[in-house]
């Protein structure tokens, strides 16, 4: 499922639009029910997406830290969300970036493989900030139906396994 989006090139990530001239929360909102509507665990988290899909959204930023917000409380995971455009410092792109890094005196920046072309290692080096990769791995759970389908979402796992994660899932 997509959220249909007014797109404008160069502009921040908090400021793209979604396209309301379309039902897509109903539409979302049914085939979320459609799948996930009879399994207990999907339950216990059912009304407080209801209203985020019942709320009138502007920007898929606020729609995004939203649905976060309520997964980060329902797997009861201790962290704080920074939202990078109220912190202030400077900067574009991987400038930015190492900005963040030294506002919370952090010496390394976590990035997927493979993408130097975007994040140049060297420049990362020269302000002082390691580059740690990671790759993406797929962890099976128990899903409805006979076969796994990787990569879904986290209301598909979350409705599948409840609240609790999986110690692998966790780096510590």
């Amino acid at each position: 499922m997509t959220v249909p989006i007014k797109y404008q090139n160069h502009i921040m990530i908090n400021e793209i639009k979604i396209d309301n001239s379309t039902t897509w929360q109903k539409k979302h909102w049914q085939s979320i029910l459609q799948t996930y509507g009879k399994l207990n665990s999907f339950l216990d988290f059912y009304n407080e997406l209801e209203i985020i899909y019942n709320k009138n959204w502007e920007y898929l930023s606020k729609l995004n830290i939203e649905i976060i917000q309520l997964f980060i409380k329902y797997l009861d995971i201790k962290t704080e969300i920074y939202i990078s455009s109220k912190i202030k410092v400077n900067g574009t792109s991987n400038q930015k970036l190492i900005n963040l890094c030294k506002h919370f005196d952090a010496n390394t920046f976590i990035v997927k493989r493979d993408t130097e072309h975007y994040h140049p290692k060297k420049f990362f080096l020269d302000n002082n900030i390691e580059l740690e990769y990671f790759s993406n791995t797929v962890e099976d759970y128990k899903q409805q139906g006979d076969n796994f389908i990787p990569a879904l979402s986290i209301i598909d796992y979350t409705s599948n396994c409840g609240p609790s994660l999986k110690k692998e899932f966790i780096k510590k």
